[in-house]
């Protein structure tokens, strides 16, 4: 019977592997197959996805911030380390807003107006003359409106005096633009110089970016809709004599490292003339560069010409031209400054000062000369009339085709124009030295320009009685020079080829 019971228990398969053993197995089930099944993936539940959304969300946020927190700290830093650079940027674009609305205001067109004055491509809106008979005020007087007591705010600036009392939040005692209260502080305005010795009305030294920068500042003041003109100031002329005797002073004393350091030198002799160079192209560097600053150009051909001393009869052809380069040069500065008396006095003096040492011949021959007789005619025709001017320009002319006569000139493999006539009463090519073809060519170009355009002007002011063939020749001459240079390469030349091709349009439209 035991044996029975053990042999049907051996014989019944478990359906459950994992049993439990002690429990009894009463019912016997059939043998089950082995058969392969695919199981479906598990499906995402709606709640993963929305984590994996709210995980995504969570870390742009956090990148996010981050920048910005990045970016708070290092502007933070920046207007600690570069204060003032940062209020001087924070100033200039708020006027630049308030400027873009008076440019929209009167011209219309508010996008387009501030972004021509955002970048700095903008014309200047004009400022009325002061008419005779006005308010004029003392820098004493003007210094007695600051608010105090109940009196107005007024500023100057540019010799204007502006009411900005409705400007209070800005420039009531304690604001930020209180400084600029009862006074002239123009060099302030164009520099973003903020200290006391800042603050004065003298723009002498000032770049000429500085000086638009001083502009843009009279513009606001002048269109701004919440101040009002109020008239003008009686400025001290000393204040700039100070201002110009402090840069001359600068100038010199670079003028006298400059001579040190020659005199140091064995190789230059301790020349003079070369210390002199030095300056004139310091002072090249300050009229053509970016940062333009016609004053401290000038200063510095002073002091060149202090270096040189003045013109004896001993001196070497180097000193004599180096002297009427820098008398030139710097007579073309002043002329920019239009100074006109003051410029032709230099031009003269550099001729005077060639034809004693050099001799007529070879004076006339050489380029410089050419040039101070050209920039006088020039100075002639600003400052005076255009029938006055045509005489200089054509004496250039001729100077200039003795130099191109003197001085071998090689263009594109061809010799460049001369005449023939003039060669036998100049100087040789040993005689005067060589200069730039480039730059001669630019010269006689633009000579021709103005004469053409001399000869124009003298003709529509019907101040000589032959005004048609005044305008015959100068027709003429204008299409001669764009005939000849109207397939050049050089941007200058081109730019003086379209001058004269408008100049060419005008009389046809008359």
């Amino acid at each position: 019977m035991e044996l029975r019971q053990r042999k049907d228990r051996a014989t019944v398969p478990d359906p459950d592997p994992d049993h439990n053993e002690n429990t009894a197995t009463t019912t016997a089930s059939p043998p089950t197959t082995a058969r392969s099944t695919t199981v479906p993936p598990p499906l995402t539940p709606p709640s993963t996805t929305a984590s994996a959304c709210r995980r995504c969300f969570v870390l742009t946020f956090k990148l996010l911030a981050s920048l910005v927190l990045i970016a708070a700290v290092v502007a933070a830093v920046a207007y600690y380390f570069y204060f003032e650079e940062t209020q001087l940027f924070l100033m200039r674009f708020f006027r630049d807003l308030a400027r873009s609305k008076a440019h929209a205001r009167l011209h219309g067109g508010q996008s387009h107006a501030m972004l021509a004055v955002l970048t700095g491509s903008e014309d200047l809106l004009p400022i009325p003359e002061v008419a005779e008979g006005g308010l004029s005020l003392t820098a004493e007087e003007l210094g007695s409106f600051n608010g105090v007591d109940g009196t107005p705010l007024y500023l100057g600036i540019m010799g204007r005096v502006y009411d900005v009392s409705r400007g209070k939040a800005f420039y009531a005692k304690g604001r930020s633009y209180h400084h600029y209260v009862a006074r002239d502080a123009t060099r302030s305005f164009a520099t973003g110089c903020t200290k006391e010795e800042c603050l004065v009305p003298s723009l002498v030294g000032c770049t000429e970016q500085q000086k638009q920068e001083a502009l843009r500042w009279l513009e606001l003041y002048e269109h701004h809709d919440r101040y009002t003109f109020i008239g003008s100031l009686r400025l001290d002329p000393v204040a700039d004599l100070v201002e110009r005797e402090l840069l001359e002073e600068k100038a010199l004393e670079a003028a006298q490292e400059a001579e040190a350091e020659y005199a140091a030198d064995p190789m230059a002799g301790g020349s003079r003339v070369k210390a002199a160079q030095r300056m004139s192209q310091r002072a090249a560097a300050k009229y053509g560069g970016q940062e333009r600053n016609l004053d401290e150009a000038i200063s510095y051909w002073k002091s060149a010409l202090l270096l040189l001393g003045e013109a004896t009869a001993g001196d070497t052809d180097e000193t004599v031209l180096t002297r009427a380069d820098v008398l030139v040069s710097m007579a073309a500065a002043i002329q920019k400054q239009r100074d006109y008396g003051q410029a032709n006095e230099f031009y003269q003096e550099a001729q005077d000062g060639m034809e004693t040492a050099l001799g007529v011949a070879v004076a006339q021959a050489h380029p410089t000369y050419a040039r101070a007789v050209s920039d006088q005619a020039a100075a002639t025709f600003m400052s005076k009339s255009a029938a006055e001017a045509v005489p200089g320009f054509e004496r250039a002319l001729v100077c200039y085709e003795k130099a191109l006569g003197a001085v071998p000139v090689v263009e594109g493999g061809k010799d460049a124009p001369g005449d023939a006539d003039a060669k036998d009463t100049t100087a040789t090519a040993e005689d005067v030295p060589s200069t730039p073809v480039s730059r001669l060519e630019i010269e006689v170009a633009n000579t021709q320009l103005n004469l053409g355009t001399a000869l124009l002007a003298a003709a529509d002011d019907g101040q000589d009685q032959s005004d048609s063939e005044q305008r015959v020749r100068a027709t003429q001459l204008l299409k001669v020079l764009v005939d000849t240079y109207a397939n050049g390469t050089d941007r200058r030349l081109i730019a003086i080829t379209k001058a004269a091709t408008r100049m060419l349009a005008k009389p046809l439209e008359s």
